[in-house]
């Protein structure tokens, strides 16, 4: 065999081997990647049954405590007991209920409350008692009238479910029940459902150092509360390692995102979840730990068994191209750089064209964006799955639906196409829409039109994101900003804004422009006598009741504590007195009712006017001035700045 048949057969070879080896690398990084990605899938949706099963076991603790309470209230031996206010008798009939439920149902706490909010009785812990009870669950049957439910931090750092029942008897409020769980035992459960480890974290700034060290004593449990710097582990299935024990303390809030960590020789999976108590507020995390170690070690096996396979078959197809080449390699000499080079042509667009198909088809199937293609017409082409769940359609109904319905104004449609004839595209075009259930989105639409070989528009390809949680999120932003959170009024800053632009526009028109201060009489008294709560629903109907009063351009605000003021457009200083009067006797004539108690106020009220040269700083402060006078004089009474009294 000539030297020049070796170099033709040598460079068949080669290529053939290094083509088998880039196959196999395909192969074996493929297998990985669709191993590695049916994983994750196992692990998102164990993360997500650990979070569906907490919220069912508590609501199922929740019902049967609400049982218990229902055959509670039947009690009349009870109910005798508490209406005497005979505590002890009360604790004897109470003791042998609460241990049959604490042995059958777990339940670990048993109130008697007055409707006053002070407990009556522990049956749980019978010396304690008398004190005032400030929980979210009381306040809420307190305030709904209804039975209320939910979890929430003690102060030995325990998480406790709570049920409270207001206790009705004849159509009148007598006291509460309330009925509290231990829930140690649902991780407990939820592991063993789920075979998941979980990690109960509470942030530091809710719990006292010496009152959770002190809880730990009381429970025979260990803790460290200086191995995190922001959390203390309240419950776990599973003892830490100092990788996992670093990402708790790097951990920020918005991160909830999977992480992979490895102890005690097993690989795991997790995320963090926020931890929410029955108020609605974050107080820490609840981190899922999936283990992996016996899929991962199926993953290496599949890495393994199809890199043997792989190495098999292409030493195979080598070894007989090899001989196949060596017995016509004559033939073929002629003809061989030819075909190499169509073959590796060939490889290269297949290899392109699969690459491409498969990146559309996974950015297609895997946005979290609409990705929508239409006709002319607006008949719906192509959506993906994203498109599908944002509109709420099934793929049958893709031939017959038209994206104009999904427009909730018809004229927004219209405006579209006018932008896309005249440009050929459109960049985050905002427009609300809706789909089959007729809830309105706020979206952003990107669109380009698809052209035919002649420049002709045939349709149009876009890609659509709902914003409607961004556009809540800064309409309440918006709304935290300008108001005052307790009266719900304008708060100090806004009302100046607004008043400033008010006074503005009288002064650009010469329009008459008043100025009203309001100051309710004695408020501190209401908040020693009946406490900040009660003068806090003080406040609130005071604002309830002067908006009553007022009209639609009027402008209130809270200038802070019992102060307020009132901007007053388009109106003389009579008319301005005339609806001050008319607050003041209103609100003189109404009272606050909280529990049995019943509580009277008044206001004083100081008015200025609008002068040419004054600034509203000085109205304010003439206002004010007559505010005080009114004060002086006795209160309950409106004082004009220019010294008229009424």
């Amino acid at each position: 065999m000539s030297d020049k048949n070796e170099n033709i057969k040598t460079r068949i070879i080669i290529p053939m081997i290094l083509v088998t080896a880039f196959l196999i690398s395909i192969s074996l990084v493929g297998g990985y990647q669709l191993q590695n990605s049916s994983i994750d899938r196992s692990v998102h949706q164990h993360i997500s049954g650990v979070h569906s099963l907490y919220k069912e076991l508590l609501w199922e603790e929740a019902q049967v405590m609400n049982g218990q309470i229902d055959f509670l209230k039947t009690d009349k031996a009870l109910l005798k007991a508490f209406l005497f206010k005979d505590r002890e008798s009360l604790s004897d009939k109470s003791q042998d209920l609460f241990e049959r439920m604490r042995s059958k149902y777990r339940i670990t706490h048993f109130y008697f409350h007055g409707t006053d909010k002070i407990c009556f009785l522990r049956v749980h812990s019978p010396g304690r008692h008398g004190d005032l009870i400030d929980r979210i669950t009381l306040d809420g049957a307190i305030s709904s009238g209804t039975p209320v439910h939910g979890i929430e931090l003690g102060p030995l750092g325990t998480f406790t479910l709570r049920v409270v029942h207001p206790w009705v008897v004849d159509g009148k409020l007598e006291g509460y029940i309330e009925l509290g769980m231990e829930i140690e035992h649902v991780t407990q459960f939820i592991k063993q459902a789920l075979n998941v480890e979980l990690l109960v974290l509470i942030e530091k700034n809710f719990l006292k150092k010496n009152d959770w060290e002190s809880g730990l004593k009381i429970i025979n449990r260990r803790g460290d509360w200086d191995q995190f710097r922001k959390f203390v582990a309240i419950d776990q299935t599973i003892e830490g390692s100092p990788i996992l024990d670093e990402k708790i303390a790097s951990h920020q809030m918005d991160d909830k995102s999977i992480f992979t960590t490895e102890f005690g020789g097993r690989h795991y999976k997790g995320s963090f979840k926020d931890l929410i108590d029955a108020g609605g507020h974050r107080i820490g995390e609840i981190i899922s730990l999936v283990d992996i170690t016996a899929s991962r070690t199926n993953l290496l096996r599949l890495v393994y068994l199809i890199s043997g396979l792989s190495l098999i078959i292409g030493s195979g197809l080598i070894l007989f191209f090899n001989n196949y080449v060596g017995r016509i390699q004559n033939r073929l000499t002629s003809d061989r750089l030819k075909l190499r080079m169509e073959i590796e042509e060939r490889q290269r667009k297949e290899e392109a064209l699969a690459m491409s198909e498969k990146n559309f088809r996974s950015i297609f199937e895997e946005s979290k964006d609409a990705i929508v293609s239409t006709d002319t017409k607006g008949n719906l082409l192509m959506i993906n799955p994203a498109g599908m769940k944002l509109f709420g359609l099934t793929v049958h109904e893709i031939g017959s639906i038209k994206f104009q319905d999904f427009y909730t104004n018809p004229e927004m449609g219209r405006r579209f196409l006018a932008i896309m004839l005249e440009q050929g595209y459109l960049r985050d075009f905002g427009v609300q829409l809706s789909g089959k259930g007729k809830k309105v989105m706020d979206c952003l639409m990107t669109v380009t039109a698809k052209l035919s070989s002649d420049g002709v528009i045939i349709g149009y390809d876009g890609i659509i994101r709902d914003v409607t949680p961004f556009k809540r999120m800064e309409d309440e932003l918006k709304k935290l900003a300008t108001t005052d959170s307790l009266t719900s009024i304008n708060n100090r800053g806004n009302f100046m804004d607004l008043a400033q632009k008010e006074m503005n526009r009288s002064k650009r028109y010469k329009h008459p422009f008043s100025m009203i201060m309001l100051d309710i009489d004695h408020f501190k008294k209401v908040n020693d006598t009946y406490g900040h709560s009660s003068g806090d629903q003080v406040l609130i109907k005071f604002c309830e009741l002067c908006m009553k009063e007022l009209r639609d351009c009027d402008i209130m605000g809270r200038l802070g504590g019992e102060e307020f003021a009132i901007a007053l457009a388009e109106c003389e200083m009579e008319n301005a007195v005339i609806i001050a009067e008319r607050i003041r006797k209103t609100v003189a004539s109404h009272t606050v009712i909280i529990g049995d108690v019943e509580i009277r106020f008044t206001v004083s009220l100081g008015i200025s006017r609008m002068q040419s040269a004054i600034d509203l700083k000085s109205m304010l402060e003439q206002a004010d001035n007559a505010l005080y006078e009114a004060k002086e004089n006795g209160r309950n009474q409106v004082q004009t700045a220019v010294k008229k009294t009424v």
